[in-house]
């Protein structure tokens, strides 16, 4: 915590206070601190944490653009709703499990917004 006092801008060590947060059982700060470690990460592989609130935004203001929320379905999908390796790969792309889970979602969002109809006998949920 004290490094976090000193310096509050830096991926590493926000990445760190995630993991010993992990391992104390505290989800929350644990979430909160791995996702700054992402958003400072100088390594700009990722959008931050931002740029999914703009999106939310755009697709609020123009009716013929859907979101997919593939972050929600991750999440849905992690261990406290914090994805990690038991869905991506190296941080960025999804492992075969993410895949089905992004799959899933874009699927059930193009349902929801009848860009497809599928025959109910015809269909396998993501569970089967």
């Amino acid at each position: 915590m004290e490094a976090q006092r000193i310096y509050p801008v830096h991926a590493r060590c926000n990445y760190e206070l995630g993991k010993i947060a992990w391992r104390q059982g505290n989800m929350i700060r644990q979430k909160h601190t791995l996702l700054k470690a992402k958003d400072l990460d100088g390594l700009r592989f990722r959008a931050p944490e931002k740029m999914n609130e703009f999106i939310s935004e755009l697709c609020k203001t123009y009716s013929e653009v859907y979101l997919v929320d593939t972050k929600s379905a991750f999440e849905d999908q992690s261990p406290h709703r914090c994805i990690g390796g038991e869905l991506i790969l190296e941080h960025v792309h999804p492992n075969l499990k993410g895949y089905a889970i992004m799959s899933d979602a874009f699927y059930e969002a193009m349902k929801r917004e009848k860009l497809v109809e599928v025959p109910t006998e015809d269909e396998m949920t993501f569970a089967q």
